[in-house]
Formats: structure tokens, sequence, C-alpha cells
């Protein structure tokens, strides 16, 4: 689920390979703050081929325990700019921002912790925050995001990535992104294992097989 997409996202952007249909340019540099251990995502993102020295980690084994969301936000950009990073991906924003009790579902903590983001925006950096959805499987759109619906509100696209049917077996899954910047096209994927793995576009109508993939 989650962590597949973001490592097929980080092969495909330190590679500079096509993206689920999208052109590829040139390799960019990711710094990745996990809350998986040491070699879980990078064990994740290599399958997928990603090119670890576009690949910067800071992991829960290293970082510790969930620190103040501002400061970390502040040292992410402090080490991107040392490592000349230009994307920042953050998994999960749940678990790094330790928002406590029922804050998640405050407008105004979400909004709070949104604008902490800001640093990176000014950096240049392009910022994905991986976020859980509801348990409902019924509920669809920006609505399935778990929490305020500040976080939705707050961010330029939020992608839905989830099981295309209630069977937990096929390897398919629906993506749905709602954007303000690029158009909203549902897309229906599969992950392919082989030598390395991959994620690729179904069309949407007929569940056939095309020939993009992500990263290929």
């Amino acid at each position: 689920g989650k962590s597949e997409i973001l490592a097929a996202f980080i092969a495909a952007m330190t590679t500079g390979k096509s993206w689920l249909g999208a052109q590829g340019q040139a390799p960019r540099s990711v710094l990745l703050v996990s809350e998986e251990g040491d070699h879980d995502l990078l064990d994740k993102a290599v399958k997928y081929g990603a090119d670890k020295n576009f690949l910067r980690i800071h992991s829960r084994d290293a970082i510790g325990v969930p620190q103040n969301w501002t400061k970390l936000i502040k040292g992410c950009v402090k080490e991107a700019t040392r490592t000349n990073a230009t994307i920042l991906v953050i998994d999960t924003f749940s678990f790094w921002a330790a928002i406590e009790g029922e804050g998640e579902r405050s407008e105004g903590v979400i909004r709070e912790c949104m604008l902490a983001l800001q640093p990176a925006r000014s950096a240049g950096l392009a910022t994905v925050l991986a976020h859980h959805s509801v348990k409902a499987e019924d509920v669809e759109g920006i609505a399935a995001l778990r929490g305020s619906g500040a976080f939705g509100g707050a961010v330029e696209s939020v992608g839905i990535f989830k099981r295309a049917s209630k069977d937990p077996l096929p390897p398919k899954r629906k993506l749905d992104v709602f954007s303000r910047i690029a158009p909203n096209t549902p897309q229906m994927v599969e992950r392919v294992d082989g030598g390395q793995a991959a994620l690729r576009l179904l069309d949407r109508e007929s569940g056939a097989r095309t020939n993009a993939l992500g990263p290929v």
C-alpha cells in the first residue's frame, strides 16, 4: 500500500525515469524522513530501482521519538540544503507531528502544522506527506483523509491510494488524485514483481494492462 507507492515514487525521482505515465526528468535528490526502521523503506525503494546516491534517509532509528514538528521541518530544510535535495518525503505525518488525543480532528492544530511547512516551500522543496485514511471503505475523495479537512485544504494535491476491491489478494490499487495544479484523473494500478518491482497503470474502464510503468 502506502510504502509501496512511496518506494516507487522515490525510485522514479532518484533515477529520472517515468512515473505512472508521466514523462521522466533529470534525477532529483530526495530526503526521506521515515517512521520505519533504517533499512525497511530503503530496501523497498531499492527493490523499485531507486538510486541510493540521490537518496538520504532519516529513520525513526536515527531520530528517535518524534520531536517538535516545527523543529523537525527546520532540520529537514537544513539537511536538504546541505545535501542538495529538492524533494522532502515525510512518512507519516501523524507519526512525526505527534498530535495527541483528538488534535488531529482540530482545524486549528492541522492548520498550524501545515504552516510549519512554509520554510520547506520557501527553500524550494517539493514536500510529500504520507497520511493515513479512514478505515471505512465507502468513504471517497478527500473525505477519506483521516482527521480535519484542513489537511486536504492546505496542500496543492491529494492522492488517495487504496484497494480497488474488498479482496485483499489481487495487487490492484486505485489512485485518486485531487489537485489544484493537475487534472483530477483516477488511475488503476497494479504491482508487478520480478527482478525489479514496478507499478503498472491499468485501463480505468476495462482493467487491461497498459505499457506505462512507474518507474520504468
